[in-house]
């Protein structure tokens, strides 16, 4: 199974036929699938899933999928940082024992919060394929979905607008 079969399941593609007027959904497949959001823990991030999840690093609902890309043999995902408890935005699909997981893109040292050297919040990429480069939208902002009353009483603003917007 390669990683664009598996990937159709994240985007589940309809396939539409145009009979008259009227689009109609033929048949599709999801090879594919699941309900969590799951990274490469073992060899992409230097930390177990449950030192994450203690820590607040990773809080498994907060993470969701928004964008794909696809470039040669490899495909990108984006996990915006809508609300705290996503460790990576910009992610590399990779397959660990026959699993898909995602894996922190370009590395794990880019995808610190507060670092506004690294990334804070990726909604999606354009990859140009003739020059083999991916240009990549960084808000700079996160956490726009957080409830602000649950900061009354910290330094924390949300949205946290602590780093500027940036084009990689």
């Amino acid at each position: 199974m390669t990683l664009q079969t598996i990937l159709s399941a994240i985007c589940v593609l309809f396939y539409l036929s145009m009979a008259g007027d009227e689009p109609t959904i033929t048949e599709y497949t999801t090879p594919y699938q699941w309900t969590t959001v799951d990274f490469d823990w073992d060899n992409s991030i230097p930390m177990s899933q449950s030192d994450a999840e203690e820590s607040g690093l990773y809080i498994m609902e907060n993470n969701i999928i928004t964008g794909l890309k696809f470039y040669k043999n490899r495909t990108f995902l984006t996990v915006p940082r809508w609300r705290p408890g996503v460790p990576s935005t910009l992610n590399e699909l990779k397959l660990v024992n026959h699993k898909p997981v995602l894996s922190p893109y370009p590395s794990w040292n880019m995808q610190t919060p507060n670092n506004c050297s690294a990334l804070q919040y990726t909604q999606s990429m354009e990859i140009d394929i003739d020059a083999g480069k991916m240009w990549i939208v960084d808000s700079g902002y996160k956490y726009f979905f957080d409830d602000p009353d649950e900061y009354i009483n910290t330094s924390y603003t949300v949205p946290d607008t602590t780093c500027p917007p940036k084009i990689v």
